[in-house]
């Protein structure tokens, strides 16, 4: 698949989870989720996809943030939502 496209699919998605509305991105058979464990992932995406080259986290780093041991801010904050393109 063009990576292009995955980024382009996953562009709003991933903008209404950073503002906290996961819907687009929870499977529609849970009942329940944690909340706190969706915005990591969601951040750890984010930061994958969308942070410039040079400044990804490291895979070290992703795995920590998705354990909880760092937080997700220490690698996707709210300034970092300008690298997110817009709809061309």
């Amino acid at each position: 698949m063009d990576t292009h496209l995955v980024d382009i699919q996953a562009r709003d998605p991933i903008r209404q989870a950073l503002a906290g509305n996961h819907t687009a991105l929870v499977d529609l058979k849970l009942t329940e989720y944690n909340r706190e464990e969706m915005n990591r992932m969601i951040g750890c995406a984010a930061a994958c996809l969308y942070k410039p080259f040079n400044s990804r986290p490291s895979m070290n780093q992703i795995i920590q943030t998705l354990e909880g041991i760092i937080p997700v801010i220490n690698i996707w904050n709210e300034n970092d939502s300008n690298n997110i393109p817009r709809e061309t």
